[in-house]
């Protein structure tokens, strides 16, 4: 969820105010409506389809049981996922939602101009997540209320992006009412550039101190179960703010999360239902699990793949510019298939990656591969998700668990660590290069 609320950000950011769209807003404003209610129209066909199934499992006259309709859930959602960018290009490109903040005079300031351009995409997740909600209650037949999950969802996968990127919005519209000689200094490319990297990797960093407000988390009392996951941090070398449960009221949500690239400022996080159903052991699994992403440093490698973006879509729309190399619409068809490619089928590969290289770190960090496969398991009983069932993040339970076994008993886990190694060097090695070329195409002047 978190890929396709920041597809949609970055989509938006790509493509606003490169067409001019048609006079006036009344296209853009009622076309815009229409598509905002296109997933929700998908995802309210999803929901009577599960309660016409579940009802007829219930009195026995379908075979399709919870797994069947688990299995179907997913892939359902991966189309009104799609539709949700795909009827956001809609508005934007062809409806001119993009034109919007020009037309209401608020297209010279960040925030204002950001928030609007965004309030389609993020108002059809919205509505789209309510007849979502009843299709998981009647596959479920329990689980969260309706603004419990309402709640969860605008804090963990909306505010979590909004938030941050507000602030830095926030940041740079601050600068207009500086000094004009101070002002003037931002203007400049190079130091232009260098600021606004300083206030992103500034504000990544102290993202976590925000977020764990924005999730509704609390401090881990005092007790042998903190006793022992600090313990267990100390032994691995990994340093931390504070170690915090992770509230999630009416959601029986088994998860645990690592926020920070610095110690000062690094929060870990296990959800509630995660320390209620699980053994101490099992917790530290899951424990040693996210401290492998902390160790690994995957969070910093995640801002390099993220500026690599940037940098690409910076350099890509300098090429743009230069004389008849791209038309509007071939510019406009490549940043989409770009933006569909990096963030669909590379963020999901590198994601994958890293999880795994985790679960061989807290495998290997507990000595028991039996152990973490289980707790693994656990996770996926209690979420009620298959142990098959295909992750675009994370990969199956199944997949994760039969690596883990291979990995212990082979050079598999080896050559997988070679390989990650290798995807990290080329992630800075294209970082670099393509901030080479940037600044020897601005040096010619396009």
């Amino acid at each position: 969820m978190y890929a396709l609320v920041l597809a949609g950000l970055v989509l938006g950011s790509l493509l606003a105010g490169r067409q001019s769209g048609p006079a006036g807003l009344l296209v853009p404003v009622l076309g815009t409506g229409a598509m905002v209610l296109l997933p929700a129209a998908a995802a309210g066909a999803l929901m009577v389809y599960c309660g016409v199934s579940a009802r007829r499992r219930d009195d026995g006259t379908s075979t399709r049981g919870f797994w069947a309709l688990s299995s179907v859930y997913p892939r359902a959602t991966s189309i009104i996922n799609a539709l949700h960018i795909a009827s956001y290009g809609i508005s934007l490109h062809f409806l001119g939602w993009g034109t919007v903040p020009e037309k209401v005079h608020v297209g010279d300031w960040g925030l204002p101009r950001g928030a609007l351009i965004a309030v389609p995409f993020l108002a059809s997740l919205v509505l789209a997540w309510i007849p979502l909600h009843y299709a998981e209650t009647h596959i479920r037949r329990w689980g969260p209320t309706l603004g419990q999950q309402l709640s969860f969802n605008v804090r963990n996968y909306i505010l979590t992006l909004c938030v941050p990127m507000a602030v830095a919005l926030g940041a740079v519209d601050a600068v207009k009412f500086l000094p004009a000689p101070v002002a003037a200094v931002f203007d400049n490319p190079v130091t232009g550039a260098v600021a606004a990297g300083a206030l992103i990797v500034g504000g990544y960093a102290l993202a976590p101190m925000l977020l764990v407000r924005v999730w509704k988390t609390s401090r881990l009392p005092e007790c042998r179960l903190r006793e022992r996951l600090t313990d267990l941090c100390r032994r691995i070398g990994v340093t931390f703010r504070d170690i915090r449960i992770w509230e999630t009221p009416g959601l029986q949500f088994l998860n645990a999360a690592v926020m920070g690239i610095a110690g000062r400022v690094r929060y870990i996080v296990v959800s509630r239902p995660l320390i209620e159903a699980m053994s101490p052991e099992q917790v530290e699994a899951v424990f040693a699990h996210e401290l492998g992403h902390a160790k690994r440093h995957h969070i910093t490698y995640y801002l390099v793949f993220a500026a690599d973006f940037v940098l690409l879509a910076r350099l890509a729309e300098v090429a743009a510019n230069a004389p008849m190399l791209w038309s509007e619409a071939q510019y406009t068809a490549i940043a989409a298939a770009a933006l569909v490619l990096y963030w669909g089928v590379g963020f999901g590969y590198l994601s994958r990656a890293f999880e795994r290289e985790s679960d061989l770190f807290g495998a290997q960090t507990m000595g028991d591969t039996a152990l973490f496969a289980s707790a693994l398991e656990m996770i996926a009983h209690f979420n009620g998700i298959s142990p098959a069932a295909r992750s675009w993040r994370h990969g199956s339970i199944l997949s994760r668990v039969e690596f883990l076994r291979a990995a212990g008993s082979g050079g598999a886990g080896s050559a997988f660590l070679e390989r990650v190694t290798f995807l990290k060097i080329f992630l800075i090695a294209l970082g670099a290069v393509t901030l080479a070329a940037l600044g020897a195409t601005l040096a010619r002047g396009w």
